[in-house]
Formats: structure tokens, C-alpha cells, sequence
């Protein structure tokens, strides 16, 4: 009999590299370091773009998904508590703040939502433009302690959103200072700007769309059409309603006698000698309106997607856009994490970060204020704080960049993100509709003086980002949860918070203190959710570790970082306020 052998066991070393360090150090590695650092560079931004046309398709696969429904609500606003609530859910369903704030800036222009009600639907928008950054710190969950960092790099900026709102939503209610101080903005804007034809078509866009419009493309237009509803005609000056008529292919301005029963309505077509459409009126019945707008006409317009239908085409569209997400973000975590550390740190007590990563954090912690110029910049380029936050997750991840020199460039993207709804206001020249843009980059602004420059009021919205991202550290799910919490389940308990304002001064005293007690429960639950969840399940913390991630067991924190990672003094005791 052949006695059995117990197989050695594989060292470490023996273990197959990932291709990328087989690529790096096999076929690179015959090139001077000018080629090489050029090649993984161009292979980043080829991940990068990738990861850009994702983010475009999720959102037009939400607006497909749920474009109706999220107009509606915010068309439906009628008061500020409900507004605040319409704007984080409009938002979340919209995936994009620039869709919401410029719905709300066209209504503003038509005169269908007051600017008292559209300030707190724009202070909703900011905090939900904030949870694309939280799904995609969702990539790094199979590494616990990266999965950590990147949701503490994510919800910092929520953090300071919800803080922001906080406080000035109260102000805003009694007082009207926003409104007041924005009136005169916007008159000065009005005489000095007005008429310019500013427009900005966003890089982002110009690189991605080649990619993403064969696939799908929104009706932002009927967004906006039924966030309006149904408009009174348009009439002439003699009081009959415009109905633009159609000889053959000449189109003519005519009228037609109408009552409160018709809705204006409107076609764009194309005029030779005229780059742009031209918009020919027309008066309907409201039930051809419901039809031909709810019913006939798709949100989905155009690419393969409006074969499948709005749900269909958006669902599928949808699945799409998370796997190129998830494939560009892993192989950009993988490529980047070798790089940073391709020249290695140092070992025991004295090791020190790489070039790469010493250059890195020296450009991006220059200066708060430079910070924040510079994320106000890329998001005005690309248009979209979402995708600049998005972006500077996985770097918190890997911690290349801190969470304290994320905040600021997060603020700067806060700043950037107004450019959009400031053009849509001069579009449509109206003196309410740019109000209502100065009134969301001055609810930035100041929320920037009031919880950055000082630093105890910079270590409240730091030390919430760490204690989140202690929770995602021992319970992994907590990410789905803290999203599903702060972004659908809260708003909604506001909205029906809200419905009390009905019933008179009983009504809004008993709405006040509910939606104190909601916010505030809300709050205190999730500052001890973890002593909650183990009072209701009977958990017990497993002892404590030196390290212990998941998947890549190679990956260590840098030394000197552990005061980062963990909060101080300081932040606990902002977190006890």
C-alpha cells in the first residue's frame, strides 16, 4: 500500500498574478518607463470612459424606468416639507440633479411652481445627487477595508447635504432669506446677462454619446411636459387660442375658439434654412393630452432600447450599464492599486507611500480652497457632480486621497452642479426661473461657510462619513440599508409628514413636531445603530483584528494613516453634539 502524501501547501508567491502585473512586469517591462507609464495611462482613461458611458446609460435607464412617475411628483409639489422630500426622490429616481433642478427651473419659467416652492425641491435635488457616489463605493465591498474608505468618500458629501439642509430649511421657511437675497441677484442678472444665449454642451457628453444614443435616448421634454401638466392655450391678443395649422409643409399661425377644457400643446419641426426646430402651438382636449403624453408618447424616444418599450428597454439598458459600471471600476481599482504600490512602501515602522502617492495628495491638498475651485471646474466641464463624485470614490478607496481632501473637492462639485440650472434659467429668460438658480448656488455657498472653514464644524460631517463607514466594516450590508434609509424611506416619511399642512394650524403644529421627531429619530438611529441592532438581534461584535480584508490580503494601510482611518477626539466629540 503507497502511503498517502499530503500535498504541500502553495506559498503566496506561487500564486498566478493578475494579468495586469503579468502585463506590467512581462511585455512592459521591455520598455523604457515613458512607454509604460503612457500605455497605463491610456488603458486608465479607456476604463475611465467606459465607466463614464455606464453612468450615462444608468441614468437613462432610471429616467426610462421612471421618468413619468418622477415628473409627476415634482409637479405635484404644494408645499416645502413635501418639496424637500419630491427633490431627494425626483433626484434618486432621475439619477441626475441637473434633469430635477432644470424641470424646476422650466416650471418657475411657465409659471407653475412658485419660487417659494421650487427652493426646497433644488435643496432635495442636493441631496440626492448624492447617492450615485454610495452605490458605486458598492464596487469595492469584496475588500472590507476599501469598501470602508470609499463609503466614508461617499457619504461625506451626503453628510453635508443633509447638515446643509438642516439648517437652512428652517431659516428658509420663516424668514424667506434665500428668496429675498436671490430677488436681488436675479434682477441684476436680468439687466446685465439676460439674452447672451449661453450654452454649454458638456465634454462628458460630447465623448459618450457616440456610445450611449445608438443604445438609448431620453424624451427630456416630456419630462419636463408632464412635470408641467396641462397648460391653459396659449391665446392671442384678440383672446382665441393659437392653433398653429399644417398646409402641406408649410405651417401658419391660425387661432381657434377654446375654453378651460383645451391644453396647449406643441411640435417641434424643422424649417429649411434654420439650424435649429421651431415650436408650432397647438390647443387639445386633456383627455388627447393624457393620452398622447402618459400613454402614446415614449420616454425612451430613440436606440434599441425604444424596441423593447419604456420598461423593458430601460430594465435591460439598466442591467447593461451596472456591469459596465462594475467592470470599469474593477479593473481601474486593480490597475490603480498596482501602480500606487508597484514601487512599494516600505515595511515596519518607518514606511513611507510612494512617489505616486506623495505627488497625489500633495497636488489635491495644496489648499481647501484650490480644492474647491478645482471640483467646481470639473464639475461645470463635465456637468455633473454625480459623475465627479462618483469618480473620486474609488481613489478615497484605495486611499490615494483622504476623506478630509475629498470633502472640499465634493463642495466643489456642489458649486459646479448649479451651472446647469443657471443656463436653463437664461434660456428661458424669466426673472423667477433665474431666482430660483441663485437661490441653489447661494444654499451651496453658505453651506460651505457655515461647516468648512471652522474646523469643529468640519468634524461633524467628517466623523458621520467615519462612523458609516465603521458600519460597513462589520456589517456590509449597512451600505443598502444606509441608501434605502436616507434616500427613499426618509423623504417618504416626510411627505407624509406633510399631508398634515391640510388641516390647518393643528395640522402644521402636528407636522412640525413629527417631522422633528422623524428627522431626529432617524438621526439618533443611525448614530447607534449598532448597539440597536444588537439590542433587537442578540449580536456580539467578534473580537477585534489587525487587519482583516477580504480579497486582496496583499493590500495593507499605510503606515501613519490609522489616525485617519479612525476618528479622534475631536470627531467623537462633534458626533456626541
Amino acid at each position: 500500500m503507497v502511503d498517502a502524501q499530503t500535498p504541500e501547501p502553495v506559498s503566496p508567491s506561487s500564486k498566478p498574478k493578475p494579468w495586469i502585473e503579468r502585463f506590467e512586469d512581462g511585455f512592459l517591462a521591455q520598455f523604457p518607463w515613458p512607454v509604460r507609464y503612457l500605455v497605463n495611462t491610456l488603458i486608465i482613461l479607456f476604463l475611465l470612459w467606459l465607466f463614464l458611458v455606464g453612468l450615462s446609460l444608468m441614468g437613462n435607464a432610471f429616467k426610462g424606468l421612471s421618468g413619468k412617475g418622477a415628473a409627476q411628483l415634482i409637479g405635484s409639489v404644494d408645499n416645502p416639507v413635501a418639496g424637500v422630500a419630491f427633490g431627494v426622490l425626483g433626484t434618486v429616481l432621475l439619477q441626475s440633479s441637473s434633469t430635477s433642478t432644470s424641470v424646476v427651473v422650466t416650471m418657475v419659467a411657465a409659471g407653475i411652481l412658485s419660487v417659494h416652492n421650487a427652493i426646497p425641491i433644488i435643496m432635495g435635488a442636493n441631496i440626492g445627487t448624492s447617492v450615485t457616489a454610495s452605490i458605486v463605493s458598492h464596487v469595492h465591498i469584496t475588500d472590507k477595508e476599501e469598501f470602508k474608505r470609499g463609503f466614508q468618500g461617499a457619504t461625506v458629501h451626503g453628510a453635508f447635504n443633509y447638515l446643509t439642509v438642516l439648517v437652512l430649511f428652517p431659516v428658509e421657511v420663516t424668514t424667506g432669506f434665500l428668496k429675498r437675497v436671490s430677488s436681488v441677484c436675479a434682477e441684476f442678472v436680468l439687466n446685465e446677462m439676460l439674452g447672451t444665449g449661453a450654452k454649454w454642451t458638456s465634454p462628458t457628453k460630447i465623448v459618450t454619446s457616440p456610445a450611449t444614443t445608438p443604445i438609448i435616448k431620453i424624451n427630456k421634454d416630456l419630462i419636463k411636459d408632464i412635470a408641467q401638466g396641462c397648460l391653459p392655450c396659449k391665446t392671442t391678443d384678440a383672446g382665441l387660442c393659437r392653433h398653429d395649422q399644417k398646409d402641406g409643409d408649410i405651417y401658419t399661425e391660425a387661432t381657434m375658439a377654446c375654453d378651460d377644457s383645451f391644453c396647449h400643446d406643441y411640435k417641434k419641426v424643422e424649417i429649411e434654412g434654420l439650424d435649429e426646430k421651431v415650436k408650432f402651438h397647438f390647443c387639445i382636449s386633456k383627455e388627447d393630452w393624457e393620452q398622447k403624453h402618459m400613454v402614446d408618447e415614449k420616454i425612451v424616444k430613440s436606440g434599441y432600447a425604444s424596441q423593447l418599450g419604456d420598461v423593458t428597454g430601460s430594465t435591460v439598458v439598466l442591467l447593461f450599464s451596472l456591469f459596465l459600471l462594475c467592470f470599469a471600476l474593477y479593473w481601474i481599482v486593480r490597475i490603480l492599486h498596482f501602480l500606487v504600490l508597484n514601487s512599494g512602501r516600505g515595511s515596519g515602522e518607518n514606511a513611507e507611500d510612494n512617489k505616486f502617492v506623495r505627488v497625489t495628495r500633495k497636488v489635491l491638498g495644496m489648499h481647501p480652497i484650490l480644492s474647491i475651485i478645482y471640483g467646481m471646474v470639473m464639475t461645470v466641464s463635465v456637468q455633473s457632480s454625480s459623475i465627479v463624485t462618483s469618480t473620486l470614490t474609488p481613489l478615497v478607496a484605495l486611499d490615494i486621497i483622504t476623506v478630509e481632501q475629498v470633502l472640499p473637492l465634493t463642495l466643489g462639485a456642489n458649486i459646479g452642479t448649479t451651472c446647469t440650472a443657471f443656463l436653463a434659467s437664461i434660456v428661458s429668460e424669466s426673472g423667477e426661473a433665474i431666482q430660483v438658480s441663485i437661490c441653489h448656488l447661494l444654499f451651496n455657498l453658505i453651506g460651505i461657510l457655515i461647516w468648512f472653514p471652522l474646523k469643529p464644524m468640519r468634524a461633524v460631517p467628517l466623523a458621520w462619513a467615519r462612523l458609516m463607514g465603521e458600519y460597513v466594516l462589520e456589517f456590509p450590508w449597512f451600505g443598502a440599508f444606509y441608501i434605502g434609509v436616507s434616500f427613499v424611506a426618509l423623504p417618504l416619511a416626510l411627505y407624509g409628514c406633510s399631508l398634515l399642512l391640510n388641516f390647518g394650524l393643528f395640522g402644521l403644529i402636528l407636522n412640525i413636531i413629527l417631522s422633528v421627531l422623524v428627522i431626529g429619530g432617524t438621526f439618533a438611529f443611525m448614530m447607534h445603530f449598532k448597539k440597536v441592532y444588537c439590542a433587537l438581534t442578540g449580536y456580539t461584535s467578534p473580537p477585534a483584528t489587525d487587519a482583516n480584508p477580504v480579497g486582496k490580503q496583499d493590500i495593507e494601510a499605510p503606515v501613519g494613516k490609522q489616525d485617519i482611518e479612525a476618528p479622534n477626539d475631536e470627531n467623537t466629540a462633534a458626533m456626541s453634539i
